[in-house]
């Protein structure tokens, strides 16, 4: 809706409101494939335009705004991570896209249907109007003569890829389909051979036979569209780091009376973060992605050094998610948090330099004294 508001006001082009939702669209897709769970999904996506903003200020307009939204998406880590192009191939090799939330199912194949078209398929009212549905190629129940087709090994072909995306696609004729033979499915009445849907029935029509080559074959060129289809996004944008203002973490700094812009840890990826509490729940799950187990075990309340209250296994109005399960206290003052993330380092055995934090201090005792209601929650 920000994003719209500013295009109605005409501080974005038609074109780049088109980037911003293609690039938000792939972010989303690629993350429902690769099975990443959702539920930290509001909070990103709130806080992606506000940071889009405050990128473009500080490039003073002369970045693109869909490298700007590039950078963004592909500096998210831990439970906001965008899946790489290996994640979304092991997926879309082995994921079950039958037994999978209907509606993304439907976007699923209409996007890969209706790729390179030049007119797209109403395939959403298609299934809405129950004209398509999805057919398993392979039917999900094996006729004497499915299992000659199939061969020896045919129990564990159909075990193995029945519901994979190489034996699903969609068509209007399920019920005629039923367990028809291969052949038979292909040159019927419009069956695979007459078939409208042309991208998800290419193999099936060209094909003399159905089986495990056929559909890995299938398989393969299903995946190079879809990663062509949602695309992970490039771009050469690094942002302009203050490196006078970047400070090294020394173990001692509160930063009290500061405003957070955001951090480095570990490398020179640059995390931007508006809010010390963003911050710091961003910096457990990095943690997190070194080793999860130090976490858990204080969640559990195993050790003695003043950390094990610091997690939780149950959510509330003042703690956040760090990993599926574990929560984090964020109800503290930056004193307390710069505490605790100075004994985790120790507990993690990392070296205090790895942190550089990018704040400023506030110029006069009336706005830090307004700031400071962020600080100390």
């Amino acid at each position: 809706m920000a994003v719209l508001y500013d295009y109605n006001r005409n501080e974005l082009e038609s074109f780049e409101v088109i980037d911003l939702f293609s690039i938000l669209e792939n972010y989303i897709a690629r993350r429902m494939i690769a099975k990443i769970p959702s539920n930290s999904l509001n909070k990103v996506i709130s806080t992606l335009y506000r940071d889009l903003k405050r990128l473009r200020e500080d490039s003073n307009g002369e970045i693109a705004v869909k490298d700007l939204f590039s950078y963004q998406v592909l500096t998210k880590t831990s439970t906001a991570k965008m899946p790489e192009d290996f994640t979304m191939i092991d997926h879309l090799r082995t994921n079950d896209f039958y037994n999978i939330n209907p509606y993304f199912r439907t976007y699923f194949f209409e996007r890969l249907e209706n790729y390179g078209h030049t007119e797209d398929l109403q395939i959403y009212q298609g299934v809405w109007e129950r004209k398509y549905s999805v057919e398993h190629i392979m039917p999900r129940r094996l006729t004497l003569a499915w299992q000659q087709e199939l061969g020896v090994n045919h129990k564990k072909i159909h075990q193995k890829y029945l519901n994979q995306l190489g034996n699903l696609t969609l068509t209007g004729y399920n019920s005629k389909y039923s367990n028809k033979t291969f052949i038979e499915k292909q040159n019927m009445e419009k069956g695979f051979k007459e078939s409208h849907f042309v991208n998800l029935n290419k193999v099936p029509a060209q094909s003399d036979s159905w089986s495990e080559r056929e559909i890995l074959k299938r398989s393969d060129e299903l995946i190079e569209m879809a990663l062509n289809i949602w695309e992970y996004p490039q771009t050469e944008f690094v942002p302009r780091l203050h490196e006078d203002e970047l400070i090294i973490f020394d173990g001692e700094q509160t930063f009290t009376g500061y405003k957070i812009r955001g951090y480095c840890f570990q490398n020179d990826e640059y995390q931007i973060v508006a809010t010390w509490k963003e911050f710091f729940v961003q910096f457990m799950r990095e943690l997190t992605e070194i080793s999860s187990m130090p976490i858990i075990e204080l969640m559990k309340g195993e050790g003695s050094n003043g950390l094990e209250g610091l997690f939780s296994g149950e959510p509330s109005t003042t703690n956040s998610e760090v990993i599926s399960g574990v929560y984090v206290y964020i109800d503290l003052s930056n004193v307390r948090k710069m505490g605790y993330i100075k004994r985790l380092m120790e507990l993690f055995n990392l070296d205090f330099s790895t942190l550089k934090v990018d704040a400023i201090k506030y110029g006069n005792k009336e706005e830090n004294f307004e700031k400071d209601i962020e600080f100390v929650d």
